[in-house]
């Protein structure tokens, strides 16, 4: 089965641009099966550890994790050139001369695996620098990423890493006057003092009396720097604001630590606390290209697991032309505000229709990739298919290798229903990461076809069939 998709990140940069785009995407792609250094989200200015659980263990499965995130994000990348750039090299340049043709480790054998479904015109052209130091990019190129990281700073960005910094955070976003839940913004405040522990005590304590004097259940905090759920709160008990504040204590004991006069600047330390907004809710993902002009790919609904945290989306195609033009003013307003801030590439963003009123409301903005953004770019494979109801699961953790999966699952990936769209080999019989996007003729044999996967993930068996 090959696999075509409608456009590519690669296709979309070209347009408006008047000439050779030059943007190059780059991921972080650990090759070893664990890291003996600290992880580049473990960094002195832009600071990420706090907010995004584990991305400092040096563990294998924060490994496994980066490579799933690599491989699902390059998979919509086109024939640009992507750098994976590792963070642990593989061997030392003397072994790597000693052993010219020693094969590729598997963690870059699994990412090669990945992209031989693709249309060969739709292949990205991959490079494995050892580590950030080791990037070379060609004349007139800069670089597209998730998140700005220490380790390559020194390398031109489509975008300044401390805007892309702020636009990624929730703070920009409820001091922004696009249509969001009223916000309560509490910045922390560090003073100079001869005592810094008994300041930081004194500083958690000021920064969560608002959250205990909050006046209304439910309601809703937000770590200002954070992403996929986590970070974020809902409080709907004096049971869950307890546990919430003492969760935020130590996460901000931890963190205050790294906040220093160089980066205080960029207030990732903030919390925001806003009233909870009841009604419909869509993940909108469009391209926003460099005159401005949005292009907008789908309207999903996501998917977050019982920890709050992202574990996939869902379209339906039928009613995408609906939702384009039900979000079309959300769309227009973000899109004018985000290129007024210079950004132009991939957006995603959850909007909440609230059941009173019917306004829009936008909670969160992502101006990057995200884990339902190819959605919209599968159209043309589902839909000619007959499949007109689809959806992304991830992450998944199956026991065992690719061969039993494809074995189990072997139909459906070769008439089109089931696109592997990472998957990450466990190391000494652990689990391997894994995302698919699967499709249906209707929702409820959509419904069959998840369940069945969750099935074999969870018990390593096929579910029942129809």
């Amino acid at each position: 089965m090959t696999i075509t998709l409608d456009t590519t990140l690669d296709d979309l940069y070209s347009l408006d641009s008047g000439e050779p785009h030059g943007v190059i995407s780059a991921y972080p792609h650990p090759s070893q099966p664990s890291r003996a250094m600290p992880h580049p989200f473990s960094s002195e200015y832009f600071l990420y550890g706090i907010t995004f659980p584990n991305t400092t263990a040096p563990n294998t499965m924060q490994n496994i994790l980066e490579r799933g995130i690599a491989q699902r994000y390059s998979f919509i990348a086109g024939r640009a050139p992507v750098i994976l750039f590792d963070s642990l090299p593989a061997t030392t340049d003397a072994e790597t001369q000693n052993n010219p043709e020693q094969p590729p480790p598997p963690a870059i054998t699994d990412v090669l695996t990945l992209h031989a479904q693709l249309h060969p015109a739709q292949r990205p052209e991959l490079h494995f620098p050892r580590n950030a130091s080791a990037i070379d990019l060609p004349p007139n190129t800069q670089i597209a990423i998730i998140v700005p990281q220490d380790e390559l700073a020194h390398l031109p960005h489509i975008l300044p890493p401390e805007t892309h910094y702020h636009l990624l955070s929730k703070r920009w976003l409820a001091l922004s006057s696009l249509s969001t839940p009223t916000s309560t913004i509490i910045d922390p405040i560090i003073p100079p003092t001869p005592d810094p522990l008994a300041a930081t005590e004194a500083e958690i304590t000021r920064m969560l009396q608002p959250i205990q004097a909050y006046p209304t259940l439910p309601f809703v905090i937000k770590v200002s720097v954070a992403a996929s759920g986590r970070g974020t709160f809902v409080v709907c008990s004096e049971a869950e604001r307890s546990d919430a504040c003492s969760r935020l204590r130590a996460i901000l004991h931890t963190s205050f630590p790294h906040v220093t006069p160089q980066n205080a600047h960029l207030h990732p330390l903030t919390l925001i606390l806003q009233p909870f907004v009841a009604g419909e809710a869509h993940g909108i993902s469009f391209f926003l290209t460099q005159t401005g002009r949005a292009i907008f790919h789908a309207a999903s609904r996501q998917r977050f697991n019982g920890q709050g945290q992202w574990c996939g989306g869902w379209v339906s195609f039928p009613a995408q032309q609906w939702l384009e033009e039900r979000y079309a003013g959300v769309v227009l307003a973000l899109a004018e505000r985000l290129h007024a801030e210079g950004y132009y590439g991939p957006v995603g963003a959850d909007v909440m229709t609230e059941e009173n009123g019917g306004r829009h409301v936008i909670v969160d903005v992502n101006p990057r990739v995200t884990g339902s953004y190819h959605l919209g770019l599968l159209r043309g494979h589902f839909v000619g298919r007959g499949l007109v109801e689809v959806a992304v699961l991830s992450p998944l953790y199956v026991v065992g290798d690719r061969s039993g999966f494809v074995g189990r699952f072997g139909k459906e990936i070769e008439e089109g229903s089931m696109i592997v769209t990472a998957w990450v080999q466990g190391v000494d019989g652990g689990r391997s990461y894994v995302a698919v996007t699967v499709g249906g003729e209707d929702e409820r044999r959509l419904k069959r076809l998840v369940g069945e996967v969750e099935a074999f993930v969870r018990d390593g068996e096929a579910g029942v069939g129809e």
